[in-house]
């Protein structure tokens, strides 16, 4: 039988996996263009989901945690939304949840100097870490929404091959695992904690450099992106143009036969040449 103790330490780590999901994912679907109010129901399923599989694996090590917990958001995320730049979709939840997940235990690990210890033997702290990082998520992801950020203005006109996200994904998953262990892998002490800062801020560091260049990377593809559809729109143009000029030389030359025949009085062969006009004009159409 389960103890009570037990018990309200599964309801913490589902509470928290429940509130992150809750807090990143709106921010990830508003930063790719798609509407938080229709996906309402979606967003509220996946976090109840997610909750479970996380609460199951928060006791085991945390690198194979991590690394179970992705795959798993990923095919939860492609069956439940079934959306368009999805990887795109997941991309940016798994490093919303990553970057304000960490940022969160940094202040309670460096600023608070609350240990690991610590941390998970206080039902209170660990009642309050959530509200610590999601709040902050929710309000940029208002902000977000109101300001209309994109993490590119029109990803609909280009597709993103999954080979352009995966190294990044794979360097979310390897500081990830890395920075986990630091914070719920082991016990602090005093003497670590400035060799542990200076880890994590590099760490941290080298994620946002790169996730800077992946940024560029779509914007000029999304430039190349939209000088193919001028070249096609303008390619369009002129086969309409094409089009229109041979209509302008037929037409003319109608003109002409039927003044020719109408000074000839041949009325017969005119009006032959009427009707054939007559029927290709409502072939066209």
């Amino acid at each position: 039988m389960v103890s009570t103790s037990a018990m309200l330490d599964y309801g913490l780590v589902y509470y928290t996996a429940v509130m992150g999901c809750l807090a990143c994912l709106p921010f990830a679907l508003v930063l790719t263009g798609y509407n938080v109010y229709e996906n309402r129901f979606r967003i509220l399923t996946f976090a109840l989901i997610c909750g479970v599989y996380e609460t199951v694996l928060f006791y085991g090590p945390q690198s194979l945690r991590l690394a179970l917990i992705i795959p798993l958001d990923i095919v939860m995320i492609k069956l439940l939304f079934r959306l368009p730049r999805i990887f795109l979709v997941i991309f940016l939840y798994e490093f919303i949840t990553l970057i304000s997940q960490v940022a969160g235990s940094f202040v309670w690990h460096y600023v608070l100097g609350t240990s690991t210890t610590e941390f998970l033997a206080s039902p209170l702290m660990r009642l309050l870490f959530p509200p610590s990082f999601c709040i902050p998520v929710t309000i940029l992801a208002y902000i977000s929404y109101r300001k209309r950020w994109r993490i590119s203005l029109d990803t609909s006109r280009f597709k993103i091959p999954a080979a352009a996200i995966l190294p990044i994904v794979i360097q979310v998953i390897l500081l990830g695992a890395v920075i986990n262990e630091f914070f719920f892998g082991s016990l602090f002490d005093e003497a670590a904690r400035t060799t542990e800062a200076v880890i994590f801020a590099m760490l941290i560091a080298a994620l946002v450099s790169s996730s800077f260049i992946f940024w560029r990377i779509l914007r000029l593809s999304e430039r190349e992106a939209a000088v193919t559809a001028q070249e096609i729109l303008a390619a369009e143009m002129r086969k309409q143009i094409d089009t229109v000029r041979k209509q302008r030389h037929d037409f003319i030359n109608h003109v002409q036969i039927m003044q020719a025949l109408l000074s000839e009085n041949r009325f017969a062969e005119l009006s032959s040449l009427v009707d054939a006009i007559d029927k290709d004009i409502h072939k066209v159409l």
